[in-house]
């Protein structure tokens, strides 16, 4: 049987596919199990890690699990309630900008996961893994001027309590539920730093409008100071894992985000 068919028989539900670039593979539709749309998510069998991160933080923020399980064939599967979800509008203002730094900043202070999800760096592996890439030896160059100064930056983010980052800020993952402004998806949530989550939707979605940006900071509320040094590490770190991201699912406008990350990072370095 094809998963479509397997999951319609377990949920009872008339399921259909949501055609959405992800590694995961997606599906809607109403259950008569349950008697409600269900919002259902399959990840591959040797995903289990944002399976079990996307359920442990639904279940502390919301009540839309129903049920998971591992299918036969490997694929773990979350079923969840499906809401009633608007996009937010094109047109960004500032006010909006600081209702999202203050759910951010809600979400930051209220998930909690086990130290495990911390995700340590992994910059290099990421650059070894884009040799192919047009923007390797830029990379290669700047973590290079890096090294020789990872002691000083490393010991400087030792000394910031870290939180729950949900992993892809964006406002495609900010949605509107009965009028409230809340944040979804959750599977690349992990331990680090607060600044770490503000990096994409910055320099994507604010496209660094310093109105937007300096509202969100106001919504979200006081910070850990870091050095300009630490900061384009930062920097640095997301930019290459959106190349490494590109690189699978390629996007060209996510890939520019990235450049112009690199292009910051450079200013500040020299």
């Amino acid at each position: 049987m094809t998963l479509e068919t397997t999951l319609g028989m377990l949920l009872q539900a008339d399921l259909a596919r949501l055609d959405h670039p992800s590694f995961n593979t997606m599906f809607t539709g109403f259950s008569r199990r349950w008697q409600c749309q269900l919002f259902v998510k399959v990840f591959a069998s040797d995903r289990f890690g944002k399976f079990s991160t996307e359920r442990t933080v639904n279940e502390q923020l919301n009540n839309r699990v129903l049920m998971s399980s591992q299918l036969a064939t490997g694929e773990w599967v979350l079923v969840m309630r499906d809401l009633p979800m608007t996009p937010l509008s094109a047109e960004l203002t500032p006010e909006l900008a600081q209702q999202m730094g203050s759910v951010l900043a809600r979400f930051h202070r209220t998930v909690h996961l086990p130290a495990a999800t911390n995700q340590p760096s992994m910059v290099m592996t990421k650059i070894n893994g884009l040799r192919q890439a047009p923007a390797y030896p830029q990379l290669l160059k700047l973590q290079h001027l890096y090294e020789s100064q990872l002691p000083v930056i490393e010991t400087e983010l030792r000394q910031v309590k870290p939180v729950v980052l949900h992993g892809d800020a964006g406002c495609r993952n900010y949605q509107l539920v009965n009028g409230s402004l809340v944040l979804i998806d959750f599977e690349r949530a992990h331990l680090g730093v607060p600044q770490v989550d503000f990096q994409k939707l910055f320099y994507q979605d604010f496209a660094g409008d310093q109105s937007l940006q300096q509202a969100f900071l106001n919504g979200y509320g006081p910070l850990p100071a870091l050095s300009s040094l630490t900061s384009s590490w930062l920097t640095f770190q997301s930019a290459v894992g959106i190349l490494s991201y590109v690189q699978r699912l390629p996007d060209p406008e996510f890939e520019r985000v990235a450049q112009r990350m690199l292009q910051t990072v450079i200013d500040q370095l020299s």
